[in-house]
């Protein structure tokens, strides 16, 4: 009948849209950079990794916890360990190890001995390398998928300081 007030409705939709759009990804891009920029600032470092929520469980961080000081304990050595801070079976801290190995981010060595083999785990990376490839991950991530608008952003917001 007017077709063009559905043009028209067509175009305020889209602008609707757009703005919608930008205003979510601003406040998910301010957050993000939030987060990298409190990891890359050195004073601001919290010791308790609660920042590595997305990428490990909390058991998953306990166990790195355990694991970076100590550099190569046995499944039972962790458990034994983690035990006493927190409720958890030993298979749970074997499966969450044999994870962590899948994801490159500890290894394992065979150990045989009486009672058969064993693994003895130990961190690929220390802490410091561990929470610099988590941030050049994300990083790259982000510009992999918004481009431009990352990097337009980050210029923006590292500028600033």
């Amino acid at each position: 009948m007017f077709p063009f007030l559905h043009t028209q409705y067509i175009t305020i939709y889209n602008y609707c849209k757009a703005f919608i759009y930008k205003c979510f990804l601003q406040k998910t891009i301010t957050k993000i950079v939030k987060l990298l920029y409190s990891h890359a600032n050195k004073d601001r470092m919290k010791t308790n990794m609660a920042d590595f929520d997305a990428v490990l469980s909390p058991l998953e961080k306990d166990i790195l916890k355990t694991l970076w000081p100590d550099k190569e304990l046995k499944v039972r050595q962790i458990y034994d360990k983690l035990k006493g801070r927190r409720k958890v079976a030993l298979s749970s801290v074997a499966v969450l190890l044999d994870r962590l190995h899948e994801k490159n981010i500890v290894n394992r060595k065979i150990e045989t001995g009486r009672g058969g083999s064993r693994y003895i785990y130990h961190p690929c990376q220390n802490r410091k390398a561990f929470e610099k490839t988590i941030v050049e991950t994300t990083v790259n991530k982000l510009i992999q998928h918004f481009g431009p608008t990352a990097m337009s952003y980050f210029h923006e917001r590292f500028a600033k300081k």
